[in-house]
């Protein structure tokens, strides 16, 4: 007996089909003729039968919408499934520890920026805003969650892509292309762009006036209103000798110099990064915009805490100089007394200023910016350092958790946790113990 076929069944079946409907014919002529069996007519009558559904098929769309089609299709493209994210979406420490976020801060993120995550992915610009508009219709392989998990990730190990694609199953040339597009993206998005922000004046003044009442800036210190502090990358040694002639005479490395500001609780409030390496930060301090234009950001008299390298003139528009410590110099053309008082001044100067190495160290625990050798291309230090810094913005903001905290305002002298830890560093440079 033939049983009658379903339509799921006539999947992949399509050559069959048509071959038993060009026969139809021959059968339904054999049937009317008198040259044949009893048995064989009934099995023939079978087929009959059979060939009559299939052509009723033939002319009916499958379930779905996709009807019986003569021309073969490509399969459907599935995504993979995601096990990686599926697994540790539900274990909270190891997610942190794996990413540096929470899953519920990680979600948070992902609402904000996904909208960058759903366009169409053009690495070098190829096409223009209405071919986007046509090849946004095509999915990626992985969802938003999974590709941003993995690129939080990968700033956070740094690992070779040939390595990091066999724990999450992406080719390293998709790893790769996906992760330059979303550097390139997030480190100009609005919502990252505004997590680094300068305060208003009257931002600065409020807090000034509540840190010098509770005895948190003592005289002398009273006009700081943020620290500022250079930070080396390293990299491979170029392979060009004008490379090497340009970027490493005079500096630390073969990498960028990034020049970052805090407030005077260590939050992020001012970057720029991927500058020439081959100048001091006294050097690099004159490129930025802060001694440029500095009515932008600050009053007649308002200044910065710095380390003893800024000497000079704050900024271009005046002859006063930074906060700094005391040179070596000073000190040794000083009388005892004054080398006491000018000793103790360093000390608290080095205790106020140390919020921006706390926060350096912060943002280098994505080793992309860490101390490890950078090996791709060195213009990109600059991007990864700011996006690295947004990020860690993001995480002091959400968690309430700078440096130096609010119980500080509130009391004056009130240790945290990692001053504690920090000793008799806290107020003396390990770099020149001696003056202080």
């Amino acid at each position: 007996m033939v049983m009658p076929l379903g339509r799921r069944k006539l999947k992949g079946l399509e050559k069959p089909l048509v071959a038993s409907a060009m026969s139809a014919s021959v059968v339904l002529s054999l049937l009317e003729s008198d040259m044949m069996s009893v048995e064989l007519a009934c099995e023939i009558g079978t087929a009959r039968d059979l060939l009559l559904e299939l052509y009723e098929l033939l002319d009916k769309p499958l379930r779905g919408g996709r009807g019986l089609s003569l021309r073969p299709q490509l399969p459907t493209l599935r995504r993979p499934k995601a096990n990686i994210y599926e697994s540790l979406i539900g274990s909270g420490d190891e997610f942190k520890e794996l990413c540096g976020w929470t899953p519920t801060e990680f979600h948070d993120l992902l609402r904000d920026v996904q909208p960058i995550l759903l366009m169409a992915r053009d690495v070098y610009g190829d096409y223009t805003p209405a071919q986007n508009a046509l090849r946004r219709k095509r999915a990626y392989k992985h969802s938003p969650a999974e590709r941003l998990l993995a690129f939080l990730v990968w700033l956070r190990t740094y690992q070779s892509l040939r390595k990091f694609n066999k724990y999450w199953g992406l080719c390293p040339n998709a790893c790769w292309a996906d992760f330059k597009w979303l550097r390139e993206q997030l480190v100009q998005a609005e919502v990252m762009t505004a997590e680094i922000r300068w305060p208003t004046a009257a931002e600065r003044a409020l807090t000034r006036d509540a840190l010098t009442r509770c005895g948190a800036l003592p005289p002398g210190f009273e006009h700081a209103v943020a620290i500022v502090d250079g930070t080396k990358d390293s990299a491979e040694k170029p392979g060009s000798q004008a490379a090497f002639d340009r970027d490493h005479i005079g500096n630390k490395g073969y990498g960028k110099t990034h020049m970052l500001a805090t407030d005077l609780f260590g939050m992020p409030i001012y970057c720029e990064a991927g500058l020439r390496g081959n100048r001091n930060d006294r050097g690099l301090w004159k490129t930025t915009d802060i001694y440029r234009n500095p009515d932008k950001y600050l009053a007649d008299d308002e200044n910065l805490l710095m380390d003893g390298v800024f000497q000079g003139n704050l900024h271009r528009e005046t002859e006063k100089g930074a906060i700094i410590p005391a040179s070596a110099l000073a000190m040794a053309n000083a009388d005892a007394q004054t080398r006491r008082a000018l000793r103790a001044c360093n000390r608290k100067q080095r205790y106020l200023r140390t919020p921006i190495e706390q926060t350096n160290a912060r943002v280098k625990e994505y080793k992309i910016v860490g101390n490890i050798l950078y090996r791709g291309d060195v213009e990109d230090q600059g991007l990864n350092w700011v996006l690295c810094t947004q990020l860690t913005a993001r995480i002091m903001r959400v968690r309430g958790t700078t440096p130096r905290g609010e119980k500080w305002r509130a009391q004056a002298g009130e240790l945290e946790d990692w001053e504690q830890e920090l000793g008799q560093w806290l107020y003396m440079d390990p770099a020149s113990p001696h003056l202080y």
